[in-house]
């Protein structure tokens, strides 16, 4: 058998300072800085598509239309990629923004912080729905999940919300209902690190 290199690697040039924040999604990247930018990138070709002047990224997230960060000045914003315009600011972390997850069908955005709790936002108006706290670290995690199991509080297809610390997962229903119970925790031994990809595969 032929020797070959099993990756193809290529460099994409462009920012002026650290990336902290990566989000791939059918064959683009969408890369966040320290340079108070987020570019969007055809890996195929390697070209910056789109380049937004932001905040400080330390998370990603985007669709066609739209990209959502969550910044190290605690502070999530929404942005349109045609012109770069800021659509919506939410403010009420009072610690860096980490992860964010959000549903446009549910108009709900969610998010993870150092303050160690979970918000659950109005994508479109920007407004705090609830804050889920527990979290006794940072969250560094959170996904919204479509469920799949029934139970006393969910049918399959409902969303639940899956948040991620250090050593702990939580499951919680989305309702925007105040006091909102976690379902579950899931812990790990303290001699490794909970990791949570980002996206579940088969339900799992």
């Amino acid at each position: 058998v032929e020797d070959q290199e099993a990756f193809e690697t290529s460099s994409l040039i462009g920012h002026s300072a650290r990336v902290y924040a990566l989000y791939y999604k059918d064959g683009l990247l969408c890369t966040g800085s320290d340079d108070l930018s987020a570019k969007l990138w055809d890996v195929r070709t390697g070209q910056c598509i789109y380049g937004i002047q932001t905040h400080t990224c330390a998370t990603v997230k985007f669709d066609e239309q739209k990209l959502v960060t969550g910044s190290f000045d605690n502070t999530i914003a929404c942005w349109e990629w045609s012109t770069g315009t800021k659509i919506q600011q939410f403010r009420g972390h009072t610690g860096a923004v980490f992860s964010v997850d959000y549903e446009d069908d549910l108009d709900t955005l969610v998010s993870g912080s150092a303050d160690f709790s979970v918000k659950v936002w109005s994508l479109s108006a920007g407004a705090c729905l609830n804050t889920l706290t527990g979290h006794t670290e940072w969250v560094t995690k959170v996904i919204l999940q479509k469920s799949e199991v029934e139970s006393m509080v969910h049918c399959p297809g409902d969303y639940i919300l899956l948040s991620a610390d250090k050593y702990e997962i939580k499951v919680w229903p989305i309702g925007r209902e105040i006091n909102c119970k976690c379902l579950k925790t899931l812990s790990v031994s303290e001699d490794r690190s909970v990791c949570l990809q980002p996206r579940l595969q088969d339900g799992r």
